[in-house]
C-alpha cells in the first residue's frame, strides 16, 4: 500500500490517453522524480488554451474524445500514477517524440523552456475511489503539483498496464524500430537511456548514491554534473540560456565558468570541488571571482551561495566564504539532501534558501544544513507514520476485544493498549505516546474510539468504529 497527498494536473486529454493505454508519457517543464506517486488531476480547458486539435494528432482525438469542463465544475479524479523515469529532451528532438507520442510537433515547440522540456514516464493506476476536486482550485495549476484535501491509499494491484505491456510501450518510444521515424541516433541525443548504458552514472537509478563518493575522487567533472542533477531534483532551475551560467547536467561550467546556477525559484551559485588528496584550495576566492564577472554585483550579493568540498580549504579561503556568506558543505551532506527530495517528494527549495542565507557561513555551515536536513527528515517520518500509526491502535483494540477473557471485556487501559501494539507492530511505542493517542482517537472530534474512566482513576478505551481507507 501507498499514502499519496498530492496530485499533478495534466490536460484532460493526456489524462484519457493514459487511462486508455495510448500513452505513458507526459510532458512537464520541470524535472519529476523517479519513483515519485500522485493522482492525476484534470485540467479544465481554460479560455486562452489553444484549440485541441491544434495539440493532438487526429487519430488521437477521436480515440480518447476529451470533453471541456466548465469552471464551477468538480473534478472528479480517478486515476494515480507513479513515474518511472524523466528525460530532459531537447529542441533536436522534437520531430522524433512527435511521432512516438500524442502530440504535434508545433505543440511540443510551444512548450519547450529554454531550449528543452522533460518526459515522464507515467505508470498509471485506478484509484480505489473517486475523489472530487473543486475546479477551481486548479485552474491555474497546469503541470503543477496540487495537493490534496487528505491522504489516499492506494496500491500497484490497479494497474492499467499488464508489466510487459509498460515495458514495450516504454521501449517503443526509447528505442523506436519504425523504419520511417528519423534516425533512433536523434532522440537518443537528447534521451538519456539510463537502463541500456550501466556505464553512465549521470542516469543510472543509483546516481544519487554516488554523489559522495565522485565527490570524494578525483573526478570532478562528473561531481559537478551530479550537483547539477541534485539541484534539479530539489527544484532548482535556470532560465538563461549560457554555458558559463548552466544548470544542465548534461554540461558543465567548463574553464572560466560557474559550476552550477540557478535563478528560480531563488539565485544561487556555487562551486564543485571533488578531492581525494584531502585538500581543495581556495574555491571561495574563485566564487567571489566567477560571481561577479558573470552577474550584476547586486545580483551576486543577494544570491545563496554553496561550495560543495569533499577535502579542507584553507583558514584564508574560509574566511573569504564568512565574509561573503558562502556555504561550504560536505558532498555527504549534499547527497542526505537530495535523497531526502526523492524518498518523501516534500521538500521546499524554500526551507533551504533560509537556512543558506542565514549564519553561520564558511565551513561551519555544514553542521547547518545537516541539521536541517535531519530536522526534517524526522518531521517527515512522523507525518508519514500519522495515519498508519492510529490505524494500528484501532486494530489493536480491535484485537483486544475478540480475545477470549474469562471474562467478556471491551474496554482497556493504556498499559493494555501499548503492550499489546508493541507485540506486533514496530517501532515500538511508549505509554506516553499510547496515552496521547488514545485521547486524540476518543475525542468526539474524531469519535473512532470511546473512553470510561474507571473508579480507581484509570481510564480505559473501547472500540466504536474504523478509520476510514484502513491499511492492512
Amino acid at each position: 500500500m501507498t499514502l499519496i497527498n498530492i496530485s499533478l494536473c495534466l490536460p484532460e486529454a493526456d489524462i484519457i490517453a493514459l487511462s486508455k493505454k495510448r500513452s505513458v508519457v507526459a510532458i512537464t517543464p520541470r524535472f519529476i522524480v523517479p519513483d515519485r506517486s500522485f493522482a492525476l488531476l484534470s485540467c479544465p480547458a481554460l479560455p486562452d488554451s489553444a484549440p485541441l486539435q491544434d495539440q493532438y494528432h487526429p487519430h488521437i482525438l477521436n480515440e480518447i474524445k476529451p470533453h471541456a469542463l466548465s469552471s464551477n465544475q468538480q473534478i472528479e479524479v480517478t486515476y494515480w500514477a507513479k513515474c518511472m523515469l524523466c528525460q530532459q529532451i531537447s529542441e533536436e528532438a522534437v520531430t522524433t517524440l512527435s511521432h512516438l507520442t500524442i502530440w504535434k510537433k508545433e505543440f511540443l515547440l510551444s512548450q519547450l523552456q529554454n531550449g528543452s522540456l522533460f518526459l515522464s514516464f507515467l505508470r498509471a493506476y485506478t484509484l480505489p475511489a473517486p475523489v472530487l476536486i473543486a475546479s477551481e482550485s486548479v485552474c491555474n495549476q497546469l503541470y503543477k503539483f496540487v495537493p490534496l484535501s487528505s491522504y489516499i491509499d492506494v496500491d500497484t494491484a490497479s494497474s492499467l498496464y499488464s508489466d510487459e505491456e509498460f515495458i514495450s510501450a516504454k521501449q517503443a518510444i526509447l528505442e523506436p524500430d519504425d523504419p520511417i521515424s528519423p534516425p533512433l541516433t536523434e532522440l537518443e541525443a537528447a534521451v538519456n537511456q539510463s537502463d541500456t548504458r550501466e556505464d553512465d552514472l549521470l542516469n543510472s537509478d543509483s546516481w544519487v548514491t554516488k554523489i559522495s563518493e565522485v565527490g570524494n575522487s578525483s573526478d570532478g567533472h562528473t561531481f559537478e554534473k551530479l550537483v547539477r542533477k541534485g539541484l534539479l531534483a530539489l527544484g532548482f532551475s535556470n532560465s538563461l540560456n549560457q554555458t558559463q551560467v548552466s544548470l544542465d547536467p548534461n554540461a558543465t561550467g567548463g574553464a572560466g565558468g560557474l559550476d552550477f546556477y540557478a535563478n528560480e525559484p531563488y539565485l544561487i551559485m556555487g562551486e564543485c570541488k571533488a578531492t581525494a588528496s584531502g585538500s581543495v584550495g581556495d574555491p571561495a576566492t574563485q566564487l567571489h571571482k566567477l560571481g561577479l564577472k558573470y552577474l550584476p554585483k547586486a545580483d551576486f550579493e543577494r544570491a545563496a551561495k554553496l561550495i560543495l568540498a569533499a577535502g579542507r580549504i584553507t583558514d584564508q579561503s574560509n574566511q573569504i566564504a564568512i565574509g561573503h556568506k558562502m556555504n561550504v558543505i560536505r558532498p555527504e551532506t549534499f547527497q542526505a539532501l537530495v535523497e531526502l527530495e526523492l524518498e518523501y517528494a516534500a521538500f521546499k527549495a524554500s526551507d533551504l534558501e533560509a537556512s543558506l542565507q542565514t549564519p553561520p557561513f564558511g565551513t561551519e555551515a555544514d553542521d547547518k544544513i545537516s541539521s536541517l536536513v535531519q530536522g526534517k527528515k524526522k518531521d517527515l517520518e512522523e507525518e508519514a507514520q500519522y495515519l498508519p500509526r492510529r490505524r494500528q491502535i484501532i486494530r489493536t483494540i480491535k484485537a483486544l476485544s475478540a480475545q477470549p477473557f474469562p471474562k467478556k471485556r471491551t474496554a482497556f487501559s493504556i498499559v493494555e493498549v501499548r503492550s499489546h501494539h508493541n507485540a506486533k507492530y514496530k517501532p515500538f511505542i511508549t505509554d506516553e505516546s499510547t496515552k496521547s493517542m488514545l485521547i486524540e482517537l476518543s475525542s468526539p472530534l474524531s469519535g473512532f474510539l470511546g473512553k470510561e474512566q474507571r473508579t480507581d482513576g484509570q481510564l480505559h478505551f473501547y472500540f466504536k468504529k474504523d478509520m476510514p481507507q484502513d491499511i492492512p
